[in-house]
């Protein structure tokens, strides 16, 4: 699994692109380190077109959790567009945000067109 993040200083946007099988420790690792350095407060462009995961609806609620205890120790989460053209990467990525949501964590959405994804994060719901 490779997730590479750039940072986009001109529209002050996170990207990070998502490739390969992505397993549970990917997921805390990413999430650990993706907002780091220049833009951490950045909304973040997650495109998990070229991924494929194995993590279940159980493993799934972990990193729900693991989110939600980071939000609760920063206080804050810069909003985060998931790009998951797929029917199956969208399902999986509905899931994470309906459990993100429970959690109190509603700053993230998934979308299926990319153009849409970025439309929502620039325009204003960073």
């Amino acid at each position: 699994m490779a997730i590479s993040v750039e940072a986009d200083a001109a529209r002050r946007l996170l990207v990070a692109t998502v490739s390969g099988e992505v397993t549970f420790p990917d997921l805390l690792e990413f999430f650990a380190t993706a907002r780091s350095g220049e833009g951490h407060d950045w909304p973040m462009l997650v495109d998990i077109t070229g991924a494929t995961t194995e993590i279940g609806s159980a493993k799934m609620q972990r990193v729900a959790d693991h989110v939600g205890k980071v939000v609760a120790r920063d206080g804050h989460r810069a909003s985060a567009a998931i790009f998951a053209p797929t029917d199956v990467s969208f399902g999986m990525a509905r899931m994470y945000q309906t459990l993100c949501e429970s959690r109190g964590i509603d700053v993230i959405r998934v979308f299926r067109v990319r153009a849409e994804a970025e439309a929502w994060l620039l325009g204003g719901h960073a």
